[in-house]
């Protein structure tokens, strides 16, 4: 700031920002930000993985991202490799066996429940 007369500590309390508890900035175009993970330096990652309990109840639901399913209980689970509209075809599953799935939709049709995971 030149030619301001306000000093260090004026300028600090202008630039912080309490919500983020950080300094206000505002990065060029030309900015570029990398972020480096090293178990040797003692980073660690924890990766959370997405699951859902589907019922008949649910209708069709989304599957995109999951890679497995799992019946309880009775009822007959299909599968569609599409968004909206188009084709439903059923799974063979076993009772609480897991089974890995490609698709977009599930549903399930009785009593049971499945649980779908991206594991």
């Amino acid at each position: 700031m030149a030619g301001s007369k306000l000093d260090f500590q004026q300028i600090i309390k202008l630039a912080y920002d309490e919500a983020s508890g950080g300094l206000k900035t505002t990065p060029s175009s030309a900015t570029v930000f990398a972020i480096e993970l090293d178990a040797n330096d003692g980073d660690s990652v924890l990766s959370v993985h997405s699951s859902q309990v589907v019922v008949q109840a649910s209708g069709e639901v989304s599957c995109v991202g999951m890679k497995s399913v799992c019946l309880y209980g009775t009822g007959t689970v299909s599968v569609s490799p599409e968004d909206s509209a188009g084709t439903f075809y059923d799974l063979s599953l076993t009772e609480l066996v897991p089974a890995n799935i490609c698709a977009r939709r599930i549903k399930i049709v009785g009593t049971g429940k499945i649980v779908v995971q991206s594991v």
